[in-house]
């Protein structure tokens, strides 16, 4: 993917509503990755890392850190109801 495709689909993520499981996985797929190491991702098949220790091919721990704080800094804070 080039660069002008990973920003068409990130625009198009922003655009969806958002889904606290789904989008480390939405995340990924804007960057290309394939539907297969995806769904090894959400079986868990290739995540490594869970079993302690270092390694894997992907650390999901660290990620969804990330996406937390991705999330928190470009949604909106919510309303307050007084």
């Amino acid at each position: 993917m080039n660069a002008v495709e990973i920003e068409q689909a990130i625009s198009e993520l922003a655009e969806k509503p958002f889904d606290r499981k789904e989008f480390p996985f939405q995340f990924l797929e804007a960057f290309g990755n394939k539907e297969t190491a995806l769904k090894r991702l959400r079986t868990g098949v290739s995540n490594k890392s869970d079993l302690g220790g270092r390694g894997g091919s992907v650390d999901l721990n660290r990620f969804r850190a990330f996406s937390k704080w991705f999330s928190a800094s470009v949604m909106p804070p919510p309303l307050r109801v007084s």
